[in-house]
């Protein structure tokens, strides 16, 4: 069973390089956000997630200048299959939270057209087909953040776990940033014909910290609240 994942990867890579193209601004010194201090944020279609209770949305004006650059890189990379999936089907951005004056420490959610994919889509597969399914991740991110003038020092395989009901993929990396090296946390969920990427993103030199808040963000994540 081939893994309809080619805008699944897309929607990745978007959600990446919207994240690097978010302004920057001076590092965090603030008191970290406390484990028990999430809000939850409901998005019309049935959609949730707990977030920090002091992080803002990035405004709407800021949320499509990114996207305007991160389309501009996708059209034009060399990457045709990249190229073909944006032209397709372009993600939609339904939720951009950043900390107040620090934008490295981020919640991104984006959902993309996935012809074919089903909420148990990742459940079914085989433990091959989903490597071979998420293998290109890496480079495309690695490929569409070197046109954007970033870079990435790690990009670790998928591992998979269960977000109530549902198999997702979750893929760690680091990248560059203005503040200092970040750490990003991508989560895909499957859904039918379609596929939700939600990306947390922290400081690197924070990780160690913040990584409990990060899966508590996504581990929150509903798509059929009510």
């Amino acid at each position: 069973m081939p893994l309809p994942f080619r805008h699944a990867a897309l929607a990745a890579l978007v959600t990446v390089a919207a994240c690097l193209a978010a302004p920057v601004a001076a590092p965090l010194h603030a008191q970290l956000p406390a484990l028990d201090s999430l809000r939850t944020r409901t998005i019309p279609g049935g959609i949730a997630v707990a977030l920090p209770e002091r992080w803002r949305p990035l405004p709407g004006a800021v949320q499509d200048a990114v996207m305007r650059v991160v389309g501009t890189a996708a059209a034009t990379a060399r990457d045709s299959v990249l190229r073909a999936a944006f032209a397709a089907g372009q993600p939609v951005m339904l939720l951009y939270e950043i900390e107040p004056g620090a934008p490295d420490y981020s919640v991104n959610l984006n959902v993309a057209p996935s012809p074919g994919l089903r909420p148990t889509s990742f459940a079914e597969a085989t433990p091959e087909q989903r490597r071979a399914a998420l293998a290109p991740l890496c480079d495309g991110v690695r490929a569409l953040l070197a046109r954007m003038g970033g870079t990435v020092a790690a990009c670790d395989a998928p591992e998979f776990e269960t977000v109530g009901a549902r198999t997702v993929a979750v893929t760690r990396l680091v990248r560059s940033g203005g503040a200092g090296p970040v750490t990003a946390w991508i989560v895909q969920f499957p859904d039918a014909d379609m596929i939700y990427t939600l990306t947390v993103t922290v400081l690197e030199a924070r990780e160690a910290e913040l990584g409990p808040l990060a899966r508590r963000i996504w581990r929150s994540f509903v798509l059929d609240a009510r």
